[in-house]
């Protein structure tokens, strides 16, 4: 008797959290259609920058602590861009995105933020499993993330991507953001990807937002000032952000808290 008045206690546990993450969705789209415009960042953990503190947002479906009115956070988890547009992964990268873009208005300005892992460790790891070439694969990863990105187009949105930031200096898989190869080898596969993303973008009329070159010293080393961890930006950042991001689109405002 008492399994199945645990199992019954489990299913009313998991009725009740399903209940509530349609009642915080349901709480959330109400705002996104009655706030002032915003830009939507969706991404993994980077994305938390856009929360306007220097924390590591909680991930999706718990919402962000959204401190700045002009950009709204979503961090999805440890998703990849390369398997972005794959459904079923571990990460349900693919799923948590689509279930953010459906509560937000149609016709709103989405920020996607991937690509970070990618360049850290799984192209790496990509390159020595198959014997492939690193730019192949960068591209290959910019390609799919890029369609990603069209399909997001279709359902009404505007689109941009974030830069991936500058690699962390620390190197090895002992720490909680593992690191594969050199910082010199993920520099140059950092580079690669923006330059190939950044081409994409344009290619496709879609947004590009960067703030790459300000997080750096003249030795292409991360000033450590801009981040929280030696891999996370921190509030130091958000100045120029909110420049540039002006300067991409001009019909949002970015001026106010």
């Amino acid at each position: 008797m008492w399994h199945f008045e645990f199992i019954c206690r489990i299913d009313r546990q998991y009725l009740f959290g399903m209940k509530l993450t349609r009642i915080r969705l349901a709480w959330r789209r109400f705002l996104n259609r009655f706030s002032k415009p915003a830009l939507h960042c969706i991404g993994g953990s980077h994305a938390s920058f856009f929360g306007g503190s220097d924390i590591l947002q909680p991930s999706w479906p718990n919402l962000a602590k959204n401190s700045l009115s002009c950009f709204r956070c979503y961090r999805l988890g440890p998703v990849l861009a390369y398997s972005l547009a794959r459904a079923g992964t571990t990460s349900k990268g693919r799923e948590r995105l689509f279930e953010v873009l459906s509560i937000l208005p149609r016709g709103a300005d989405v920020l996607l933020c991937f690509g970070e892992i990618d360049c850290r460790a799984q192209l790496s790891k990509q390159a020595a499993k198959t014997g492939r070439e690193i730019g192949e694969l960068v591209d290959e990863c910019v390609a799919k993330y890029v369609a990603v990105g069209h399909e997001v187009v279709a359902l009404g949105f505007r689109v941009a991507y974030w830069q991936v930031p500058p690699p962390t200096s620390m190197v090895g898989d002992e720490w909680e953001f593992p690191a594969v190869g050199s910082y010199e080898e993920r520099l140059a596969i950092t580079l690669r990807f923006n330059a190939s993303l950044a081409a994409a973008a344009v290619k496709a009329s879609h947004g590009w937002l960067s703030v790459f070159d300000i997080l750096t010293d003249s030795g292409g080393r991360p000033h450590a000032d801009f981040f929280l961890d030696g891999i996370h930006l921190s509030q130091q950042a958000m100045s120029a952000t909110r420049q540039i991001a002006q300067a991409v689109f001009p019909h949002l405002d970015f001026n106010y808290t």
